[in-house]
């Protein structure tokens, strides 16, 4: 651990030896990168609940949902009320939600019925660049658990139970382009033997950074 930086005083007039001045150069230099790598590791923090999306369908969490067994047997569970599917059984889009914001990671809720497999593309709509994939066939776990371990395919980070043991699963996706102003962050299908979902609440993580 290195010290606290503690300046040399003198007095009006008096020489400075350079050992001295070496002492007070690296102490301020020191003290520069600890507070550069301080302002790299400051954060905000965004919650967005109540999404609604112009793709999809949305069924309450205690709806039953096509010939599903189970729901989820309450209203709300964290900040979540709805869930995202697509219109028909199968591949295809489940939801859209508009952003424009920035962010460096994206935190959204999912599960899946007849999940523990590939079955989630996550993309990106920019302002200023071409749309980005930026999950691939992401694995999704199975919604009435136990849920398997994560990995780069599987970016789950934590699991939370409803009151008859159907998991909801939040999940990591880190933003290629983090400065770039996003319009819509898209979910979709892409297994037809899945019927994955999507809780209507996201959460963005954003880097702070210094003005230019």
């Amino acid at each position: 651990m290195t010290a606290a930086f503690e300046p040399i005083i003198k007095k009006e007039g008096e020489l400075i030896e350079s050992k001295d001045w070496n002492a007070i150069q690296t102490g301020l230099l020191e003290e520069i990168r600890k507070l550069r790598q301080e302002l790299h590791n400051m954060s905000q923090s965004t919650i967005m609940i109540g999404l609604d999306s112009p793709t999809g369908k949305s069924y309450n969490l205690d709806e039953q949902v096509w010939d599903e067994q189970y729901t989820y047997s309450e209203k709300t569970i964290g900040l979540i009320t709805k869930q995202w599917l697509t219109i028909v059984p199968g591949e295809g889009e489940m939801c859209s939600f508009g952003i424009m914001d920035s962010f460096d990671r994206l935190y959204f809720w999912a599960g899946a019925e007849n999940g523990d497999k590939e079955t989630l593309d996550v993309s990106i709509d920019y302002m200023d660049r071409n749309p980005e994939v930026v999950g691939k066939n992401l694995y999704i776990n199975e919604r009435k658990g136990p849920p398997t371990d994560p990995s780069p395919k599987n970016p789950w980070l934590i699991g939370v139970r409803s009151i008859n043991n159907i998991y909801w699963y939040k999940y990591e996706i880190v933003n290629p382009y983090p400065t770039s102003q996003v319009k819509y962050v898209n979910f979709a299908n892409t297994n037809r033997e899945c019927a994955p979902r999507i809780g209507n609440v996201i959460q963005l993580k954003s880097r702070l950074r210094p003005m230019t």
